[in-house]
């Protein structure tokens, strides 16, 4: 039951990271994080449609991406 409730937890606070890494690239307009994106973007679509689009894709695989890390560190600290 404690090791449940400790995986629940980690989840919930992993959650925290990529939710601010898309309050701050998403929602927040332009910022410094999004110039990779761009440069992909411009790389293989060079005319720049639906660049937005793509921004906001890659931003949110990141996002996604940045879960499993962040729960495996709060996990392993929830367990010490």
């Amino acid at each position: 039951m404690k090791t449940e409730r400790t995986k629940i937890l980690a989840f919930i606070i992993a959650l925290i990271l990529p939710t601010l890494f898309l309050w701050i690239t998403v929602f927040s307009g332009a910022s410094a994080f999004n110039l990779l994106p761009f440069e992909i973007h411009e790389a293989i679509n060079p005319g720049g449609a639906s660049e937005n689009t793509f921004i906001i894709v890659f931003d949110v695989i990141v996002a996604i991406l940045l879960i499993i890390p962040s729960y495996l560190i709060v996990r392993n600290i929830l367990r010490k």
